[in-house]
C-alpha cells in the first residue's frame, strides 16, 4: 500500500473517531439537558399544585380539588400526577381517597425523609422522568400552611 493511501486511511480513521466522540458528547449533553428540564418542569408543576390546593383550602372548596388536579393531568406532557397524604394530614383530615396513597418506594421514601426523590426510567423507545416532591409547611406571603394544618413550619407534611 502506498504512503498516500496509508495517510488517507489513518486520517479517515482519526476523523471517524472524532466524529463518533463528538456525536456521543452531543447525545449525552442533550439527554442531560432534557432530564434537567423534566426536573425543572416537575418542580414548577408541584409549586402550581401546592398553590392551587392552598387556594382551594382558603376559599373552602377543597371538595372540588379533583377537578383542579384532573385539569393538570390533561396536559400532554404530564403522564401521571397524584397527591399523597402524609401522616400528619391523615391524622388531621383522614385517609383521603384511594388516589392519595403512596404508589411505591419512591413515594414512601419522600414521605419518610422529606427530600425530593427522582427516578429515570429509560427504554429503547421512551424516557420517563419520575419525581416525587414533598411539600414543606411554610409561610407563602400572607398565607401560612399552619392556618389549615396542625404542623410546625419547616416540617414536610404532604406530597
Amino acid at each position: 500500500m502506498s504512503l498516500r493511501k496509508k495517510f488517507i486511511l489513518r486520517l479517515s480513521l482519526i476523523l471517524l473517531v472524532i466524529l463518533i466522540f463528538t456525536i456521543s458528547i452531543n447525545v449525552f449533553s442533550f439527554r442531560n439537558y432534557e432530564v434537567h428540564n423534566a426536573e425543572k418542569a416537575g418542580k414548577i408543576i408541584a409549586q402550581l399544585v401546592r398553590d392551587g390546593l392552598t387556594a382551594h383550602m382558603i376559599t373552602g372548596t377543597m371538595n372540588q380539588r379533583d377537578y383542579f388536579l384532573n385539569q393538570i393531568k390533561e396536559i400532554k406532557e404530564i403522564d401521571q400526577l397524584w397527591i399523597i397524604r402524609g401522616e400528619p394530614v391523615i391524622k388531621q383530615f383522614g385517609k383521603g381517597n384511594k388516589y392519595e396513597e403512596p404508589k411505591d418506594e419512591l413515594d414512601i421514601k419522600a414521605l419518610k425523609t422529606g427530600k425530593v426523590q427522582k427516578k429515570l426510567i429509560e427504554s429503547m423507545n421512551s424516557v420517563k422522568y419520575r419525581i416525587t416532591i414533598p411539600y414543606i409547611a411554610e409561610k407563602q406571603g400572607k398565607v401560612s400552611c399552619t392556618m389549615c394544618h396542625t404542623v410546625s413550619e419547616g416540617r414536610f407534611w404532604e406530597l
